[in-house]
């Protein structure tokens, strides 16, 4: 990459719009990371994609930790993209546990997308059950999100079966949603 960067520079895309960066982020090629960001390309680490998809997301919903601790210094890793999912989001839905770790030093977690799903709720939709146990440290069990469900009525609802057992002991089955019913009950009727 050093050699090819003398003579062509980092300004180059391809049709999509991806620049060098954003290719070495999606294949989670760190080193050439390094020297795209070391050779001028570290102010275009914010750059976006159609769909506003940057280099840090993308590596993000790959999973390619190294990378992504690579681009957070030069990164806002709260961007979202046009479904307003960030980094964070992208990488629980992913199951990316280590991306999920770093990006959770940085980022703020209550921050949802489109369709109002957290880092965690992600990670449970997607069935995710240790991206869920490391977000929950930090998430009121009980409490109702947007659509009135509880994370435990949400897993129930997705699917989700392996996040039940992760979930389970820290809720309160008896809650009701809006429509009336509580955790058991949404069971019983899947």
């Amino acid at each position: 990459v050093k050699i090819l960067l003398k003579p062509c520079g980092t300004r180059w895309v391809n049709d999509e719009g991806k620049d060098a960066l954003m290719v070495a982020a999606h294949a989670g090629h760190a080193e050439c990371v390094a020297a795209l960001m070391g050779d001028g390309m570290a102010e275009r680490v914010s750059s976006r994609l159609s769909g506003a998809f940057t280099a840090l997301i993308v590596a993000a919903a790959w999973g390619h930790a190294h990378v992504v601790e690579l681009l957070i210094p030069a990164s806002n890793p709260d961007h979202q993209n046009t479904g307003r999912r960030t980094a964070l989001i992208l990488a629980a839905k992913g199951g990316h546990l280590d991306c999920v770790k770093l990006l959770d030093l940085v980022t703020d977690r209550r921050k949802s997308d489109d369709f109002g799903h957290t880092a965690f709720l992600a990670a449970i939709s997607e069935n995710q059950p240790e991206c869920v146990r490391y977000l929950m440290q930090h998430e009121d069990l009980n409490s109702h999100a947007r659509n009135g469900w509880t994370p435990l009525m949400y897993a129930i609802w997705r699917g989700s079966y392996t996040c039940l057992p992760v979930l389970r002991p820290y809720s309160d089955i008896g809650i009701l949603c809006s429509e009336g019913k509580n955790a058991l009950m949404l069971r019983a009727w899947e």
